[in-house]
């Protein structure tokens, strides 16, 4: 019998593409659970408990591994799985933004029938939280997606000044003048990003 536990993340993702295997697609759920709970804790604005939470992740794992081919996507099996969460929220995020625009419209139209000012003050609260929250996933995600694209280490120093989180720790390794031209390799990045 096969040691699953011994496998690498890209030896369980053939072996389950290939044999269907539960016990690979089990150790991937095992060794992907602390992302699955990161994940959860993250976008904890969905409301989703942990257990529907990791019944999604485990159709989402499923579904990535069927879709995953290393050598196409030149990418690990772990960055397209967490690719495949964010797509995953950003559809929930836009279905209940779709509810809430229904919401909106029933309300309107209550409002217009039954003109209640406190029902209006309501949808204005409610409208503004909505709006926040929207907009911090969607910088959260952006943020996220952009450190991605950071690659050399000298590149994530210049990343985290730029950020303010200085740490001169990091610095003995690299001259001043190095750090700075990572510097603004990252500020065009981050430019070039933004447009």
């Amino acid at each position: 019998m096969i040691n699953y536990e011994e496998k690498t993340v890209a030896q369980l993702v053939v072996i389950f593409q290939r044999e269907q295997e539960d016990l690979a697609f089990n150790e991937l759920c095992i060794k992907f659970r602390p992302l699955i709970v990161k994940q959860w804790k993250q976008f904890g604005n969905l409301q989703f408990s942990l257990e529907e939470w990791q019944q999604e992740m485990r159709v989402i794992m499923f579904e990535s591994i069927m879709k995953y081919q290393g050598d196409m996507f030149n990418v690990t099996f772990g960055s397209f799985y967490k690719r495949a969460i964010r797509f995953r929220v950003t559809d929930e995020w836009r279905r209940r933004q779709t509810k809430r625009q229904r919401f909106r419209k029933d309300m309107q139209s209550l409002e217009a029938s039954t003109n209640l000012t406190n029902l209006k003050l309501a949808d204005v609260l409610v409208d503004n939280y909505n709006q926040k929250v929207d907009e911090l996933i969607v910088l959260e995600n952006g943020i996220e997606e952009f450190k991605s694209t950071i690659t050399g280490k000298l590149e994530k120093i210049a990343l985290k000044d730029v950020l303010g989180e200085n740490d001169t720790s990091l610095h003995q390794e690299f001259d001043d003048k190095a750090i700075a031209r990572a510097r603004i390799r990252v500020l065009k990045k981050l430019e070039a990003y933004l447009d």
